[in-house]
């Protein structure tokens, strides 16, 4: 979609979908939103991540899985961890530095056609980025 195309504070020029598609791949990350305002110079993202891989992660890093995911997503240290996995898969991928999310948000519960997604599985951005319009303003 050409309306995914934001031209940062720099002058560059980032595809959000693009970020979205590569960085979904991470094992770590079940669904993506990559979001960026033009009056700054970096991306951030809402994530869904994938509970079994985030858990097991938790567990390679020495941190508590939390039987309750939602805490466990609240976790700024389990925020790092998601963070830093998407940094060096990103950095693996050569994307350019202000393509990487500097800041992520972990949301608990997967998006279904009931909330953030239409009945073809598509996102709808506009649901997103108001339900998430808090989390995304506190990330710049």
């Amino acid at each position: 979609r050409a309306g995914r195309i934001i031209k940062l504070q720099q002058g560059e020029y980032v595809n959000l979908e693009s970020i979205e598609d590569r960085l979904g791949a991470v094992p770590v990350v079940s669904q993506m939103f990559a979001y960026a305002e033009p009056t700054e110079a970096y991306t951030v993202a809402v994530i869904c991540p994938d509970p079994a891989v985030l858990r097991m992660k938790c567990a390679e890093a020495g941190l508590p899985a939390n039987d309750d995911f939602a805490a466990l997503c609240a976790d700024p240290a389990v925020v790092q961890l998601v963070l830093d996995e998407i940094t060096r898969e990103g950095k693996a991928m050569n994307m350019w530095g202000y393509e990487r999310p500097r800041y992520v948000h972990l949301e608990s519960e997967d998006w279904t056609p009931d909330n953030c997604l239409t009945p073809t599985y598509k996102k709808r951005l506009a649901v997103i980025r108001q339900t998430y319009a808090e989390q995304l303003a506190a990330m710049y």
